[in-house]
């Protein structure tokens, strides 16, 4: 440990302070001052539990690529105020506040475990300063003339028609879904008498293990839907509603519980929503 000042004596009083500051922590844990920061990461994020599977690869992408770039190096003392403070204003700049914002709520993890463990006296991510979100633009949608011109071009291409994408459009124009929402309804989210649609899970990619169904974010995501009169057609009990009888399935072909019916998908051993990931560094 060193410092400086402008004579000797004064030197020997900031080193005699640093010293009795730096006695106070326990040095004897698994997290100490002198930790690196890329070691006290892997432990806070081997420690994150019962989150999400976005949310983890959401962490594990800020780890990899805002933090342990900048900061892994560094002592866990060293994280001061300031110095995280520099980088989340770097990142800000570079990438956006909202990759700031996330930046952060993970350095206050990290620094959060490392205070648990007496090797931080508090934690500096609070002292911060405040990330400033950038003027959102207000949401547009689309007009009936450009819908109806949607749908006519999906029908019209022959490669879309093949993946029923005219049938994934028209519903999610009539309900409002998001993509990851139409793509995990299934057969039992469906009542065909009362023409609603379940609204319980969301498609999303994890790297690794390519598209998995998983349930909303939160439990007001989870909702039944009206599909409006005329956006839906019943061809019969086993069929889904806004499908054609020659092509019946439930968005891109793939359910947790086809039925047996004409045309309809055979039943799988399990769902599946896509291709994987491709493996880190292969091109497709």
């Amino acid at each position: 440990m060193e410092r400086h000042a402008k004579t000797k004596a004064a030197a020997e009083a900031a080193l005699r302070v640093a010293l009795r500051d730096r006695a106070r922590f326990d040095v004897g844990g698994d997290i100490t001052p002198n930790t690196r920061v890329n070691v006290l990461a892997e432990a806070w994020f081997a420690g994150c539990k019962n989150l999400s599977p976005t949310t983890m690869q959401a962490y594990r992408n800020r780890l990899d690529q805002q933090i342990l770039p900048g900061l892994g190096s560094l002592r866990v003392r060293e994280l001061s105020v300031g110095t995280i403070e520099r980088h989340l204003r770097l990142i800000a700049d570079k990438h956006g506040p909202a990759m700031a914002k996330m930046t952060k709520s993970v350095l206050s993890g990290l620094c959060g475990l490392a205070a648990r463990h007496d090797a931080l006296e508090r934690n500096p991510v609070r002292d911060t300063g405040s990330v400033e979100n950038a003027a959102r633009k207000a949401p547009q949608a689309l007009t009936a003339d450009e819908a109806r011109r949607l749908l006519t071009a999906v029908h019209a291409d022959e490669k879309a028609w093949k993946a029923d994408v005219p049938d994934l459009v028209a519903f999610m124009l009539a309900t409002g879904c998001r993509i990851g929402e139409a793509s995990a309804v299934t057969w039992d989210g469906l009542d065909l008498d009362a023409g609603t649609a379940q609204i319980r899970s969301t498609v999303v990619r994890v790297t690794g293990q390519g598209l998995i169904r998983k349930s909303t974010k939160t439990a007001s995501g989870a909702r039944t839907l009206l599909l409006p009169p005329g956006a839906w057609r019943s061809y019969g009990p086993d069929l889904p509603v806004w499908g054609h009888r020659e092509r019946a399935q439930l968005l891109l072909r793939r359910c947790s519980r086809p039925r047996s019916a004409a045309g309809a998908t055979p039943p799988t051993r399990r769902p599946t929503y896509g291709p994987p990931s491709p493996a880190p560094g292969s091109v497709t």
